[in-house]
């Protein structure tokens, strides 16, 4: 039941898109259409991340943006793999990073903020990701999974990468 779950919630949160401006690899959210834009709209999360293999900076990257039923453009990351992508308030996202001879890795964001929770500033998350090489000798059905889940923790007031679900993917993956 949990697999399926995943796998439906994969092809829904690949489904979803919307358009991004880019700038020495920096995201900006910026809706393509005025009627999916609104004035209310708030950036809240900024997230930096660097992409590697074996401990070395990866450049040459694509990342494609995801979110909301609206289609964003692709971005090519030329600079040591660092990315920084800002996202609006109160969306689901997904982030798929490719490079040739590796596998695509799935990224999903949520910023979905309690109600009873006051915007006051925006939030910020650095991560490092490892990148899985095509030619490996892991659990296939789980590489298509997302490497990794980003979402509001109310209780540390802060946006934080699930390490429950990123457990649980590494045993899977392990586990043949």
């Amino acid at each position: 039941m949990f697999h399926c779950s995943i796998k439906v919630l994969l092809v829904l949160l690949c489904l979803l898109f919307f358009h991004f401006s880019r700038s020495n690899n920096l995201l900006i959210v910026k809706p393509d259409s005025a009627k999916t834009t609104k004035p209310e709209d708030k950036i809240c999360l900024e997230i930096n991340g660097t992409l590697t293999f074996n401990g070395k900076k990866l450049d040459g990257l694509e990342v494609f943006v995801y979110s909301d039923g609206e289609a964003m453009d692709a971005m090519a990351s030329e600079v040591n793999s660092k990315l920084s992508i800002k996202f609006i308030q109160g969306r689901f996202y997904s982030l798929v990073i490719k490079k040739k001879g590796f596998v695509p890795a799935l990224i999903i964001v949520s910023t979905q903020i309690p109600k009873e929770v006051e915007l006051r500033q925006m939030y910020n998350l650095n991560f490092e990701y490892e990148m899985i090489p095509e030619d490996n000798h892991l659990n296939k059905e789980f590489t298509d999974y997302p490497a990794a889940t980003i979402s509001y923790r109310k209780a540390e007031n802060k946006f934080t990468i699930s390490e429950t679900y990123n457990n649980y993917i590494r045993k899977s993956l392990e586990n043949k």
